[in-house]
């Protein structure tokens, strides 16, 4: 009797044992949660409206989550690990963040908030001309529909060194917009408002190439790329011009719009 009493004795320990230490080993593995809330902004408006059926999916995994009626999106079970996360729907232009950090068994989620997506601009820019004019070199570009005061219109220029300049392809933008015109017109000045800018090099060849953009479109800057992606902009660019700096306005040159320092070593 006493021998059955131990042999019950030393199993229910045993059991007691694995239980505790599968415990720990589940708190110890326990993953963490992303959550957020995304909105989308049309083509000829400014302002942002929770957007539901957004798939919101980690970047080379299969984790995924809709965001719902109120652009709210939870993702659980998310291994401790440095993700790229990605927000898709068919009427709107895809949009990535980058070196989203989640650690497993977190007492807090991780939370994304005001994430935007654009609509695909329905401006298309043509015809794209540069005309150098004393100090200033201007972009000439043709758009359709026409703007009006009910509607406003946009055009974005991109520049590059490499001939294959394009939105997720470039080292600096500027945009414009109108409301009573079919033409835009961009100037690249030698204007110096900051010493610290670097100007362009009139050694080189560079390439501008315009799209038409949505009111506010967005932007991301793609790692792997190393270079910005530009979201809300229509898909059909015009023609790529090539053009040099003349060395009178080429050491201080800079576009008076934003400015992407960090892709400019000259």
């Amino acid at each position: 009797m006493k021998k059955i009493n131990y042999i019950i004795s030393t199993i229910v320990i045993f059991l007691l044992v694995a239980s505790c230490k599968q415990t720990k080993i589940e708190q110890f593995n326990l993953n963490g949660i992303i959550q957020g809330k995304v909105y989308s902004v049309q083509d000829t408006t400014n302002v942002g409206e929770p957007q539901s059926d957004v798939l919101v999916s980690l970047e080379n995994t299969e984790l995924s989550a809709t965001t719902d009626a109120n652009g709210e999106f939870i993702i659980t079970d998310v291994p401790t690990e440095t993700y790229n996360l990605v927000y898709t729907n068919s009427l709107f232009d895809t949009t990535k963040q980058f070196g989203i950090q989640v650690i497993g068994g977190g007492e807090y989620p991780i939370n994304i908030s005001s994430v935007y997506i654009h609509e695909k601009s329905s401006t298309i820019a043509t015809n794209l001309i540069v005309d150098y004019r004393n100090e200033e070199i201007k972009f000439l570009a043709e758009i359709s529909p026409d703007a009006n005061d009910e509607n406003e219109r946009g055009v974005i220029i991109l520049i590059s060194d490499n001939e294959n300049v394009a939105y997720d392809n470039n080292l600096y933008y500027y945009d414009a917009r109108t409301f009573d015109k079919n033409e835009i017109s961009i100037k690249l000045t030698s204007n110096i408002l900051d010493d610290n800018i670097p100007g362009f090099n009139p050694k080189k060849t560079y390439y501008a190439i315009a799209y038409g953009i949505s009111t506010s479109h967005g932007r991301y800057f793609d790692t792997n790329k190393g270079s910005y992606v530009y979201t809300g902009i229509n898909s059909m660019a015009t023609n790529v011009v090539a053009f040099n700096i003349p060395t009178y306005i080429a050491i201080n040159a800079y576009f008076s719009g934003d400015y992407n320092s960090a892709k400019n070593n000259y």
